[in-house]
């Protein structure tokens, strides 16, 4: 492990406690929401127009990742 970065375990089963669920939830809910896509390219397109959308939102990211458990192992 890097010395610049810090492992914090999480329980066996906890996707509350993974960032990356709410992120998922978040793209589920507003960009792909009871969508039928022809195919996995269309798939991948949709959540990565969804990823560049959160990246000019650091605001919205911010608020469904940064848990104070995660700011007081960066800090």
């Amino acid at each position: 492990v890097p010395s610049n970065m810090t492992l914090v375990p999480l329980p066996p089963y906890s996707p509350d406690l993974n960032p990356a669920e709410h992120v998922w939830d978040y793209i589920r809910e507003n960009d792909m929401r009871n969508e039928v896509f022809p195919d996995l390219d269309r798939v991948m397109d949709a959540v990565e127009t969804s990823l560049h959308r959160l990246h000019e939102q650091p605001d919205i990211l911010q608020s469904m990742t940064a848990f104070p458990w995660i700011m007081e192992a960066v800090a």
